[in-house]
């Protein structure tokens, strides 16, 4: 019996329908691959930042070098003496003196030394020259200079010396009038004595004043 071969053709035709599908099978595009993770979720909205509360500006220091009005200076009031004051002129201790203006002069003209002059309002008048007088409440600086009249009061005190003129004694009157008046004044011997100080009250260095004794009849 003669044995059965398979066609050479027969096998070389299978092998290349192989290869081709094979050949086939790797030039097809490979599905895409579907996405298992899930996408990333939206950033939640972040609350609106809260505005911060308005800080109020602090209210500016007052600058040093701006004038103070002395509204009304107490007795014991210590002002800064200002560059014209001599050395003298602040004592070590105590209230500080107003230098004695240059060529200031001061004296009472009425009522003159031993004249008699009715009882009741007796006015006073003086001869000053100098700087501009400036009443103690508008004073801005130590050399602002006004004056104190003592009626029947000693003032001794604070003729050279650093104790301030008090306030609140009816018999003496703190003023930058050249004239005053003290009513009531009954009969007798009395005394006058006008003094120039500074805004503070103190004596000028070296002290000016003037004094008079006249009658009331």
């Amino acid at each position: 019996m003669r044995p059965y071969r398979v066609p050479r053709f027969s096998c070389l035709r299978v092998l290349g329908l192989l290869v081709l599908l094979a050949a086939l099978a790797g030039c097809t595009p490979a599905a895409p691959a579907t996405p298992t993770s899930a996408p990333a979720a939206a950033p939640a909205p972040t609350a609106a930042a809260k505005p911060a509360s308005p800080v109020t500006a602090a209210s500016p220091a007052p600058s040093p070098s701006a004038a103070v009005a002395v509204a009304s200076p107490s007795p014991g009031l210590s002002l800064s003496p200002s560059p014209a004051a001599s050395p003298s002129a602040s004592p070590a201790a105590g209230n500080p003196a107003a230098p004695r203006p240059a060529n200031a002069s001061l004296k009472i003209s009425a009522p003159s030394a031993g004249q008699s002059v009715p009882a009741g309002s007796i006015q006073v008048t003086v001869d000053y020259s100098g700087p501009p007088l400036v009443a103690a409440a508008n004073a801005t600086k130590l050399d602002d200079y006004h004056l104190h009249y003592f009626l029947d009061e000693s003032a001794t005190s604070y003729l050279s010396t650093t104790t301030p003129v008090p306030m609140g004694n009816p018999h003496i009157v703190h003023t930058a009038a050249t004239q005053v008046s003290f009513d009531g004044v009954t009969a007798g011997t009395h005394t006058v004595v006008v003094m120039l100080s500074g805004a503070n009250h103190v004596s000028v260095v070296p002290p000016l004043s003037d004094q008079v004794t006249f009658t009331v009849s």
